[in-house]
């Protein structure tokens, strides 16, 4: 490696700089101790020369312009894409985001709250929750905002990486070369192109958010923590090369200890404001996902082990810089124990024993290793099958992945800390993944990788440009190198691109992933239910029969194939298949709310009315069983009984059904203004519906309005034109108006 030897200001630099003969090379040996620390081995391009050949001729501005469009160009086609899986329930079925009155909720219970006893999980996501309430506010229902969310958060990321690199190992071309790893690595293309998937996003921005402010503090001068750009090695670059974290008004201090780094300092109010952001964004990361409780041990891992003034520096020091994340994390672990019962109250798969799990995460790890280097045949849900003995070959692999990084931590330790602590941050991130008793049904996901993948590009990036520095005097050689790595971002660019369609819509994406995964037993269940929604109901039937040949006693599919044989008017086989699921999964409310409903059309009101507030009670703030019961009774002439439960439908969640409903309702009880506001806004909902104008002409002409009620019956009837009561009500009305 031919550098340029680094200055420091106030030493003479030799009058010819040249390297001595069997000197370590600035890789392996930092100025004063024997351990290369992150600043100094890595900051050859941030010498004054080496920076204005390379990027050091950009300003940190079109840096980051220049990072947004690599990040964001590859995923434009998902803007078109539509909501997939999840995401009908929770955006489009979530009566959380229809109005602000539900903040309590959000914060103070679990994800899937809102759905009532079937919704108890150990997902605690409301940062996802506010920022679905925030999109459908403005945006409404609409799947364009939300992927574009998922787009620009994902370039925020990618933006943050290069920051974090850049102000935490002091090198602009490492910075620059992961933050492009990372935005062109198809592994990440799930966390972006689905939009439930957003809580890895969201956790992984205000993560690194709170680690950039992390790298901020220093100590001030003996009075405690404070906030410096870090001077390493030359600073002969005007254009800010050399700068690890860019602060627009700094002074140096009047004398430092001979030896020690050299530190800007910011006192007072703005080092309390950094204190404050880094809490702050540590808080949002939390909310985000659970994941983002390791934080603090990285801090403290990078505080004592990397930090450039780690030998200059008390614990106190130390302690002050990282102390206010342990008391976050404390507080988010206390409070997550008040509001879910306890860390991870429930059991998502009980039927793993601990010792299974056990061996199934050294499984994990070697999946995940392997997806994260060579990422070809992605999939959008993986078949999870447990482990049973350390004799397992994957279980084998595992512990090889785990072997073969303790052995390039140790190797590493002494020679290139950068390289350990990205194995730390990749493991300690994976971490909370590993458990397959706490996941769902997905135990393993690639992005599950969005975070810790962060740790693998580090040392991608550092390997790949230690081979261009080795490859110098060879220029021929750089020239294939060079072109091999343009191939590679190629490729990947189109495999982002070419993923991004799968996220289409539901069939599309429901038929990819069983293409590869032909035993994923709840995507086969919902691609019928996506088929039954699309009035397809012998293609669910087959995908749902299917389904129940490979698990035979599965609630959810005997639900659906109770739906299935109502419609057939089977009503003994309905009413069989929905008590096997009730009894299988007694708070699911759909089962009880679809069996009150096959009651009811067999005549047996008592037992239909039984079920159906059983589903109430189960899902206080489920829209559809809500309005199953209000139509019963509506049915049944029960207004007084009718009218509440439709109230509380609409509040959770307004639906065309029920403000008709209403309407009616208030119009035999003559409430005439009740009635006018509830079918405007059943019209709101869907102009194009008949009801609501008959309805509202009605309201209209009772009250003598005589000539709106016309153009009422006159827009209802062009799509309903052979309604009697409106024809005749046109024809009464324009003999009144002649």
């Amino acid at each position: 490696m031919n550098e340029p030897r680094w200055v420091e200001k106030g030493r003479k630099p030799s009058p010819v700089p040249r390297r001595l003969e069997n000197a370590p090379s600035r890789d392996t040996l930092p100025p004063g101790e024997g351990v290369a620390s992150p600043a100094s081995a890595l900051s050859d391009d941030n010498s004054g020369g080496a920076a204005k050949r390379g990027l050091g001729r950009l300003a940190t501005q079109e840096l980051l312009a220049l990072l947004i469009l690599v990040a964001g160009l590859p995923y434009l086609n998902s803007l078109w894409n539509g909501f997939v899986q999840d995401d009908n329930h929770q955006i489009l079925n979530n009566p959380y985001l229809r109005s602000f009155s539900h903040l309590r909720e959000i914060f103070a219970t679990n994800v899937w709250s809102y759905v009532g006893a079937q919704g108890t999980t150990n997902y605690y996501r409301p940062l996802m929750t506010l920022g679905y309430l925030l999109c459908y506010q403005i945006l409404g229902p609409l799947a364009y905002g939300f992927h574009l969310a998922n787009v620009v958060l994902n370039a925020g990321v990618v933006c943050l990486v290069f920051l974090v690199t850049e102000c935490g190992f002091h090198n602009r071309t490492l910075g620059f070369l992961t933050a492009i790893i990372f935005a062109l690595h198809p592994i990440h293309s799930e966390s972006v192109d689905w939009v439930a998937a957003v809580t890895d996003v969201q956790l992984t921005f205000f993560y690194l958010l709170a680690f950039w402010f992390f790298l901020r503090l220093v100590p001030s001068s003996g009075r405690g923590a404070g906030v410096s750009r870090t001077v390493a090695e030359a600073s002969g670059s005007r254009n800010g090369a050399g700068k690890a974290c860019p602060e627009e008004s700094e002074r140096m201090p009047a004398r430092q200890p001979a030896g020690s780094p050299r530190y800007i300092v910011i006192t007072g109010l703005r080092a309390g404001a950094v204190q404050l952001g880094m809490a702050l964004s540590f808080a949002l990361a939390l909310l985000a996902k659970e994941p983002a409780a390791t934080l603090p041990f990285l801090a403290t891992s990078y505080e004592h082990f990397l930090r450039d003034d780690r030998a200059q520096t008390t614990w106190g020091q130390k302690l002050s810089r990282y102390l206010a994340l342990w008391m976050v994390d404390i507080a988010y672990l206390l409070f997550r124990i008040r509001i879910l019962g306890g860390l991870a109250p429930v059991l998502q798969l009980p039927q793993i024993s601990r010792r299974e799990a056990f061996y199934s995460s050294f499984a994990l790890v070697a999946q995940y290793a392997w997806k994260l280097l060579w990422p070809v045949n992605l999939c959008g849900f993986y078949s999870f099958h447990k482990s049973l003995a350390l004799s397992d070959p994957r279980v084998i692999a595992g512990l090889l992945v785990l072997g073969v990084s303790l052995g390039a931590f140790a190797y590493f330790w002494t020679r290139q800390r950068l390289i350990c602590f990205g194995l730390l941050w990749f493991f300690l991130n994976l971490a909370p993944v590993l458990n397959a008793r706490w996941l769902g049904a997905n135990v393993f996901a690639e992005r599950y990788l969005y975070l810790p993948s962060l740790g693998f590009c580090w040392i991608a990036a550092w390997g790949g440009r230690r081979l261009w520095t080795t490859l110098a005097e060879r220029p021929a050689a750089r020239k294939f190198y060079a072109a091999g790595l343009a191939i590679v971002a190629i490729l990947c660019v189109v495999r982002i691109v070419t993923r991004n369609r799968i996220w289409r819509d539901d069939p599309t994406f429901y038929r990819s992933t069983l293409a590869a995964q032909p035993d994923a037993i709840a995507l086969r269940i919902n691609l019928g239910a996506a088929y039954w929604n699309l009035g397809s109901p012998d293609l669910a039937e087959a995908e749902w029969r299917e389904a129940l040949r490979r698990a035979p006693n599965h609630w959810l599919i005997l639900n659906n194939l109770g739906l299935v044989a109502a419609r057939k008017k089977r009503y003994d086989e309905a009413i069989d298949d929905f008590q096997r699921s009730i009894r299988l999964r007694p708070s699911y409310a759909d089962s009880h709310m679809n069996l009150g409903r096959t009651y009811a059309e067999t005549g047996d009101d008592e037992k239909a009315e039984a079920q159906l507030r059983a589903a109430v009670d189960l899902a206080p703030l489920y829209v559809p069983a809500r309005n199953e019961l209000a139509k019963f009774y509506f049915d049944a002439g029960r207004f007084t009984e009718a009218e509440p439960q439709y109230r509380s439908s609409v509040s959770s969640g307004g639906t065309v059904q029920a403000w008709n409903s209403l309407g009616e309702i208030y119009s035999r009880w003559n409430r005439w203004q009740d009635a006018e506001h509830a079918f405007r806004l059943a019209l709101a909902l869907d102009a194009f519906d008949s009801r609501p104008h008959f309805g509202l002409g009605a309201v209209l002409e009772a009250e003598g309005r005589n000539n709106e009620a016309l153009r009422e019956y006159e827009a209802g009837l062009q799509t309903d034109p052979r309604n009697p009561t409106a024809l005749e009500a046109l024809a009464r009305l324009k003999k009144l108006l002649k």
